[in-house]
């Protein structure tokens, strides 16, 4: 079954679990509608090894870089010291990537993953501390999990998000929401600024529906697609909202109990929860896509009022994919790397100007906004303010 990333069609297979989880995580993107796979994912359970007479670029973030001909492969080194070891045996975790070619000149880009084979089985004492940390620390996540969560943000969405350019699609660090006559209003900006408090206070009080919390696919078109991954939410986020942390918590007491501990002592941004956007604000509240007609940068300041001005689609469109470029630092390090090796390949600069034209055009027709949000301001006050400009 393929997955609809905007109108790029992306298959997941493989033998290695994670493949399982990744469903999971995209379920809400299948569609038994295929025509024409462009990308796929292959999860394997073991190593890659590097190709004789491979170009090599050591000390890489996302680990050494292997080229020859089009084939490119990045193979992460597991450590050898003790104290790697002891991370990898207590749960850190590695994979290798193989592109056939370069993801921004590919037209059928084939990506295969190798995955550490110890992040299955886990044995039965794993397990057992696993559960157990669960219910002292609900952000814990197991080897699997992790390992899942890690190849979402470091492997499949930077390799799509170049990949998507050069039809004139790409992510945006933001979250978004859409009318029901398919008028789409977007929050992006840095993170902990406010935008998954912005989309959630409008889909859970309003005639708003959900289409993406962290990072949206749009295109040059002026249209943002749904990309629903689980809602990541903070104990800031739920500030001023007890329906939302009842949501959250369900009529789990130890889960409830671990919660208010850790957000007492270590702070708001120091718990969190992931679930489902269907199970958070029910499927009929989950928006496809819509025409981008607003779209607001958020900017915290010290500032103890909310207040907005009026900016150029260029401005914005700067702002945004400077904040892309952080989000996608490793990968970004690796466009670079490649391009040293054999300058054939695009530049960073290259693929980040492509990245800045599609935001542009993508905002034109749209109502940009420099949305200041006060330091102190709770989600239903930065929602407050927000709504004067968006009924």
């Amino acid at each position: 079954m393929s997955l609809m990333f905007g109108n790029t069609e992306v298959e997941i297979e493989g033998n290695h679990a994670v493949k399982e989880l990744l469903m999971d995580e995209y379920s809400l993107l299948k569609s038994d509608k295929s025509k024409n796979t462009q990308v796929r994912f292959n999860f394997q359970t073991g190593r890659l090894k590097p190709e004789e007479d491979s170009l090599t670029v050591d000390d890489l973030e996302m680990g050494k870089l292997y080229l020859k001909g089009n084939t490119i492969r990045i193979i992460r080194d597991s450590g050898s010291s003790f104290i790697s070891k002891l991370e990898h045996f207590i749960g850190s975790t590695f994979w290798d990537i193989s592109l056939n070619e370069h993801p921004y000149d590919s037209n059928k880009l084939e990506v295969e993953v190798f995955c550490d084979p110890n992040a299955i089985p886990e044995p039965f004492w794993r397990k057992a501390m696993h559960s157990a940390l669960k219910k002292v620390n609900w952000s814990y996540s197991s080897r699997i999990e992790m390992t899942t969560e890690n190849i979402t943000y470091n492997v499949i969405e930077p390799i799509l998000h170049v990949y998507m350019l050069k039809n004139s699609q790409t992510f945006l660090h933001s979250s978004g929401v859409v009318s029901d006559s398919e008028d789409a209003i977007l929050f992006t900006g840095w993170g902990g600024v406010g935008k998954s408090s912005a989309c959630v206070q409008l889909v859970n009080h309003g005639d708003w529906k959900y289409l993406a919390d962290d990072v949206i696919i749009i295109n040059a078109n002026g249209e943002a697609y749904c990309y629903p991954k689980k809602v990541l939410l903070y104990g800031y986020n739920t500030e001023g909202n007890s329906n939302l942390e009842e949501k959250l918590l369900k009529n789990d007491l130890i889960n409830r109990l671990s919660w208010n501990l850790r957000k007492k002592i270590l702070g708001g941004a120091k718990v969190r929860r992931r679930i489902s956007p269907a199970l958070l604000f029910g499927r009929d509240k989950i928006g496809t896509k819509g025409k981008i007609s607003k779209v607001f940068y958020l900017l915290r300041s010290n500032s103890g009022k909310s207040s907005a001005q009026e900016i150029t689609s260029e401005e914005i469109a700067e702002r945004s994919v400077s904040v892309i470029a952080y989000i996608l630092k490793e990968f970004c390090e690796v466009v670079n790397a490649i391009h040293a090796v054999n300058p054939k390949n695009p530049s960073l600069e290259e693929v980040l100007e492509k990245n800045k034209l599609i935001y542009e055009r993508a905002f034109k027709n749209s109502e940009c906004y420099l949305y200041y949000v006060p330091h102190n301001a709770t989600p239903p006050k930065v929602i407050e303010g927000i709504e004067r400009y968006i009924k």
